[in-house]
């Protein structure tokens, strides 16, 4: 079911931003570990909900995916995800 951000339970949300960040890490071949990607995911749940309550989280995959595929930054940040969500 597509659900905006602002409907997506906390704890289902946390486990699909791990979900993305595994994936997005993996894309980029690069490999943090699990302690890392949860700390992240975290933080990237946290700005989903305060900053993007209103997309969808697919519109959060297909940022990931085209930031992974169609940018010169090769490393997820805040700023990295930020700077290519406001595009």
């Amino acid at each position: 079911m597509t659900e905006k951000i602002k409907d997506i339970h906390i704890d289902t949300l946390r486990q699909k931003c791990c979900d993305l960040l595994a994936q997005s890490y993996m894309e980029l071949g690069q490999r943090p570990n699990e302690e890392d990607i949860v700390s992240f995911a975290i933080i990237l749940t946290n700005d989903l909900k305060e900053d993007f309550q209103n997309l969808y989280f697919l519109d959060i995959q297909k940022a990931f995916r085209n930031g992974i595929r169609n940018s010169e930054e090769f490393h997820i940040t805040v700023k990295t995800y930020k700077k290519i969500g406001e595009k």
